[in-house]
């Protein structure tokens, strides 16, 4: 998948990578996948090394705002905690 990581247990065809699921799960209105994938695309951010420090930091204030909201307390802490 051309160097993109996949969100989800496995990524065979049909699968989306991290920034094709994001606004999906936006339109969904699925609050607890929005906050995964906002851990998991700061996360990959930061693996690439560019400079993108205040995205990251407004991706993983958001999900961790949405996990404590929702009662996701382990997905709070990765958001809070991400490496």
């Amino acid at each position: 998948m051309s160097g993109q990581r996949c969100l989800g247990s496995s990524c065979g065809s049909g699968s989306k990578t991290i920034s094709e699921r994001l606004p999906v799960s936006f339109r969904m209105r699925s609050a607890p996948f929005v906050a995964a994938a906002e851990v998991e695309l700061a996360r990959t951010l930061r693996q690439r090394g560019r400079d993108e420090g205040e995205r990251v930091a407004v991706l993983l204030r958001s999900a961790e705002e949405s996990a404590l909201r929702l009662g996701l307390h382990r997905l709070a802490r990765m958001a809070a905690e991400p490496d």
